[in-house]
């Protein structure tokens, strides 16, 4: 055998896993990573992100009132945070009530 060194079959399959994961799973991957500090902690308790289609965010909201909350101004300066956070274009964030989604 050669003196090159061996590689663990994991670590190749993680790899290539991660290389050929759909753009948007990636993306909400990038997402997620840095939600609760782009939202707060208050705000990602209620609120988490759960699929990113085409540069829109959908995030699902504990309740009605939160759901109001986030759909007013704070929505908005979350949307803005998060794409100063991320590498990721994001158009819109749709909050959706969890029970409906």
């Amino acid at each position: 055998m050669g003196g090159g060194s061996f590689v663990r079959v994991g670590d190749v399959l993680g790899e290539l896993l991660e290389r050929l994961k759909p753009p948007d799973d990636a993306a909400l991957d990038a997402i997620l990573a840095v939600w609760p500090e782009a939202a707060g902690e208050l705000v990602a308790q209620q609120a988490r992100p759960e699929r990113y289609e085409r540069g829109v965010l959908y995030a699902n909201v504990s309740n009605h009132l939160w759901l109001q909350e986030l759909r007013r101004g704070i929505g908005q300066q979350i949307e803005q945070k998060l794409r100063t956070m991320v590498k990721v274009p994001i158009r819109a964030i749709r909050w959706q009530s969890a029970a409906k989604a």
